[in-house]
């Protein structure tokens, strides 16, 4: 019978019918009436407790426990299978001559273009992520020019936005794991301050700008995205 499938009627009846005649010829449940103070197995291992028997690693650790540090001493450093000389041969000559399948291609062309943004978007999440785990909080790298023109546009503009040498600092979108170099709540307005690292040899912002604006906007649909491009 397959997993999941249904006795038919006919099974259930020879069942309860063979069932029907066992109990009455006088079988008996064998648990039945069996309680935690009568069960013999309960007992036994209520009864070797309460003698005193401790187990054999309470309060041993990895550096005191004898059975784990002779498998440690064995699998560690050259008595490793595996860091054997021959067997790094092996895996060697294995890999000699083989072309990675991913070399020389993008994400995108490996996994495909959606499987590829939300991989990205995991990745900078992660990074955020350890290094907020590490130093206790995450700030990107800022242009100080930048943060001259926001600070001027909030005194202008009687307003208070986020952005780097300000406050809290740059705002950190959590789904995404972005940071706008400028975003203001109030306003309804985020702003992206780009240098020449930003833009291709023909002048053309670069691609992965065009796709990060396209994510924020589609995470703030109701605010202007506006860029500031730096004059030198």
């Amino acid at each position: 019978m397959k997993k999941g499938s249904k006795h038919k009627k006919e099974s259930i009846q020879k069942l309860r019918v063979s069932l029907s005649n066992q109990f009455e010829s006088g079988r008996k449940v064998w648990n039945k009436d069996l309680t935690k103070e009568k069960d013999h197995r309960i007992i036994t291992t209520r009864g070797a407790w309460k003698k005193g028997n401790i187990p054999h690693n309470t309060g041993k650790t990895k550096e005191n426990y004898i059975p784990l540090i002779k498998v440690s001493k064995k699998l560690s450093g050259k008595n490793n299978p595996a860091c054997r000389e021959e067997v790094r041969n092996k895996i060697s000559d294995s890999c000699n001559g083989r072309i990675p399948y991913n070399k020389g291609k993008t994400l995108e062309q490996t996994c495909g273009k959606d499987k590829a943004k939300e991989t990205r978007r995991k990745m900078r999440i992660a990074v955020v992520e350890r290094i907020k785990d590490s130093s206790g909080i995450a700030y990107p790298n800022y242009n100080k020019e930048a943060c001259k023109f926001f600070k001027s546009f909030d005194e202008k503009h009687n307003t208070k936005g986020y952005y780097a040498m300000q406050g809290k600092g740059e705002y950190e979108i959590p789904k995404l794991g972005y940071f706008p170099d400028y975003i203001n709540f109030e306003k309804k307005l985020i702003m992206e301050y780009d240098e020449l690292a930003h833009f291709d040899k023909h002048g053309n912002l670069k691609l992965k700008d065009i796709q990060r604006q396209k994510e924020i906007q589609e995470m703030f649909p109701d605010f202007k995205f506006k860029r500031i491009k730096q004059k030198y």
